[in-house]
């Protein structure tokens, strides 16, 4: 690319001129071009750059036993679906990196929504770090007899759930 010095209006021009047009777009084309070259600079990908997505998805029907379903951390995305006979008479209990298990309200969904990269940078935009957000460990206990699907969608490789 030419460098970003164009022409700019002769000393004996007066008011506003060809020059002074041309200038105005060239510098806003030049900062849009080195703002996107910063942005492919800092995430490490090209123009068009694709990221891998891996979804781990378990279902089951009714009529079964308790299900427990560990989600590994890593994930960038999950849903678990409670559904029954009944509507809203079943709940799931949702436990965050082993702690303390928490009941959903009856008939309630989970839905994680998926996480975007995490930036930060200094005041002045310098010192830039990309990061990648991601869900910790997740445990949700289904009761006996309903059914239920969980997925969980992964940057690059999916992760197994252990099933219970």
């Amino acid at each position: 690319m030419p460098s970003c010095e164009p022409e700019k209006s002769p000393c004996g021009t007066r008011g506003l001129s060809w020059f002074d047009w041309a200038h105005s777009i060239h510098s806003r084309l030049c900062d849009v071009i080195s703002w996107l070259s910063g942005i492919y600079g800092h995430l490490k990908i090209a123009p068009y750059g694709k990221v891998a997505l891996a979804t781990t998805h378990f279902g089951f029907n009714a009529g079964g036993p308790a299900r427990v379903i560990t989600i590994p951390a890593g994930a960038i995305s999950i849903n678990a679906i409670v559904d029954n006979e009944h509507g809203a008479s079943k709940s799931m209990t949702v436990q965050v990196n082993g702690g303390t298990g928490y009941p959903l309200p009856l008939g309630v969904d989970l839905y994680l929504p998926p996480i975007t990269p995490v930036y930060s940078a200094d005041v002045d935009g310098l010192n830039s770090v990309v990061g990648y957000g991601h869900y910790p460990e997740y445990t949700i206990s289904f009761p006996a007899d309903t059914r239920g699907y969980v997925t969980a969608t992964y940057r690059g490789l999916a992760q197994p759930f252990t099933i219970v």
